[in-house]
């Protein structure tokens, strides 16, 4: 099969707006602690009814009797006990300190968090953890979790090793519901969404409100599941090891499903290389396999890279079957990045990729332009390798 490059740069007819970033990528250039506070007061934070709150038990009843408020001492064993024997669950108004053993949830619980609730990990040399493990659960419902992960108090700060340092990891559960999480602060990714075994892939799950800043992975990663529904989400300052996207879809294999994946208002903001990474050839293999995506409304400021399609990079596989089905990107503005757009040849075995009412917006000289460069010459091009623009 003919390969093209197709690697360039997509600049679209803009609206234009004055905005202000510089879309470089590097530490000294991270807006420190920016994770558009104003947008985020004006979201809805959904609560637990009275009902539910009446009959929550309270973690900080469990605690030692001259406990500490300070989120200096291990609780991790104590919260975890009232976990296991209890279904509706109400954490304290001040951080707790949890180890790297993380909290283990169960089936058919729920999770209250007030506001000043905090699970801050302890300092911790492995190269993976999980704060909140939902693996192999169903029916459960989490509002405005608080995580801290310890990349700013790693027992060896110089170390570079590992990358999975999960806040919230989802794997082969369904029917979960997370409200209003803010994670900050992992080794590795704030939401992970995965699988535990080959038969049961996530499902039917949602994330509202997501505030997840400075996580060193991804902000949030989505490897396997169906009926995926993410609202409203910031993600903010992702950096620190590969592929640094605010949100990477990217199966592990040809038994990974990914369908009917739905997000809705994602903002990402000053990722260290993608505002938003789709990669989907480690999915292409012998089975067939049916991708459905839309994304709605995807805001992105001064990531390096606002937007990119992965390519299909090996070609030596035999009998492998294309991915049919159906991508939408519909809405997108990228904003002052080194790049907007950036895909790889697919060799004609992804899906068509539709971009609809996407503008672009370019600075220069501390002007806004329109940068047309591009704008008709390489459209039949995008067309040609599987992604329309309209």
């Amino acid at each position: 099969m003919k390969s093209k490059n197709l690697s360039f740069l997509s600049t679209l007819l803009i609206f234009i707006l004055v905005s202000c970033g510089n879309g470089k990528s590097t530490d000294s250039n991270k807006r420190k602690g920016y994770s558009a506070k104003s947008e985020l007061n004006s979201r809805e934070i959904i609560s637990p009814d009275a009902k539910v709150l009446s009959v929550a038990v309270k973690v900080v009843d469990y605690l030692p009797f001259n406990y500490s408020s300070k989120g200096d001492i291990d609780y991790t064993s104590i919260i975890q006990k009232v976990l296991d024997n209890n279904k509706i669950i109400e954490f304290p108004n001040f951080p707790v300190l949890i180890n790297d053993v993380g909290l283990i949830l169960r089936s058919n619980s729920t999770l209250i968090f007030n506001e000043g609730s905090k699970l801050k990990l302890k300092s911790s040399s492995k190269e993976l953890y999980t704060i909140l493990n939902l693996n192999r659960i169903e029916n459960v419902t989490i509002y405005s979790p608080k995580i801290e992960g310890d990349r700013k108090r790693r027992v060896n700060p110089q170390s570079k090793k590992g990358e999975w340092g999960m806040g919230i990891w989802l794997s082969s559960s369904k029917n979960i519901r997370i409200y209003n999480p803010i994670v900050t602060d992992c080794w590795g990714d704030g939401i992970y969404i995965g699988r535990a075994d080959l038969k049961n892939p996530n499902d039917n799950i949602l994330i509202h409100g997501a505030n997840l800043d400075n996580n060193r992975r991804n902000g949030i990663s989505i490897t396997s599941g169906r009926n995926i529904n993410i609202i409203d989400p910031v993600i903010s300052n992702t950096h620190g090891t590969s592929p640094e996207a605010g949100i990477d879809i990217e199966p592990n294999n040809n038994e990974d499903v990914i369908d009917n994946i739905f997000i809705q208002n994602p903002h990402t903001i000053n990722s260290g290389e993608y505002g938003m990474l789709l990669i989907l050839d480690t999915m292409i293999g012998q089975a067939p396999k049916d991708v459905n995506i839309i994304i709605e409304n995807h805001l992105d400021e001064t990531s390096s890279i606002g937007f990119r399609v992965a390519g299909y990079r090996d070609k030596n596989e035999k009998n492998i079957k294309k991915i049919t089905g159906n991508i939408e990107i519909k809405n997108s503005s990228w904003k002052f990045n080194k790049l907007p757009f950036k895909m790889e040849s697919t060799e004609g075995m992804l899906p068509k990729i539709q971009f609809s009412n996407t503008k672009i917006y370019h600075k220069k000289d501390n002007k806004v332009i329109l940068d047309s460069r591009f704008l008709a010459s390489k459209m039949l091009e995008y067309q040609n390798g599987g992604v329309l623009f309209k």
